[in-house]
């Protein structure tokens, strides 16, 4: 596999992505691309509303509701998870629902592959979809718990390439600063050897 879709799936970005990256507080969560091309995880739109987003594990499928994006959608998405907030007894259902969308949502090839499977509807193009969600901050409660989230976060956990990949995250990657001192070190060394070799003449020195 190629080094660049490791990194993507161990969430390492290049230093381009990283200045698109986004700088609010979402969910852990994989993308809607890493859930697919790593995790085998399909979409399909539901019928109904919020309440019937489900994650089916034995047909490795997340259901969601058919959603609607226009130039007003990120207002009244705000305004509604705020009237949701300052209700006392409400479930904070929208509040979880936006906080899934923003948190699989990052670029715009997830806003197109939810497009594609009729999930999302509308005149926003894909990258103003990726905007609208990376542009939201996580909402609802920590102490909240979103039993969806969790199911897919196992699911895809458990997929034999993403392990594999963890283990060099952790393994490799976490010493890599180390390695690439040492290297430096080592290259330094040469340079100022070859340096003085070609000074003072290194064969005499050996014989």
């Amino acid at each position: 596999m190629p080094w660049d879709k490791i990194s993507i799936l161990l969430g390492r970005k290049n230093d381009e992505q990283d200045d698109n990256a986004p700088q609010v507080q979402e969910i852990l969560i994989p993308s809607v691309t890493r859930l697919s091309k790593f995790g085998g995880i399909n979409f399909r739109h539901t019928d109904g509303g919020i309440r019937d987003v489900k994650f089916v594990e034995e047909e490795a499928t997340l259901y969601l509701p058919v959603i609607t994006l226009n130039a007003n959608s990120e207002v009244l998405l705000r305004n509604l998870v705020a009237y949701e907030h300052a209700t006392s007894d409400s479930t904070l259902e929208l509040a979880q629902y936006v906080d899934m969308m923003c948190g699989i949502i990052d670029t715009a090839e997830d806003a197109r592959l939810l497009r594609e499977k009729g999930i999302i509807k509308g005149t926003l193009s894909n990258e103003e979809i990726a905007d609208l969600f990376n542009g939201i901050n996580k909402s609802s409660n920590e102490n909240t718990s979103n039993k969806i989230i969790e199911k897919i976060s196992n699911y895809y956990s458990k997929k034999p390439i993403v392990k594999a990949c963890r283990f060099v995250k952790n393994r490799v990657y976490a010493s890599w600063k180390a390695l690439t001192f040492v290297s430096t070190v080592f290259l330094l060394l040469l340079l100022i050897l070859h340096s003085f070799c070609q000074v003072y003449g290194c064969p005499r020195f050996f014989h």
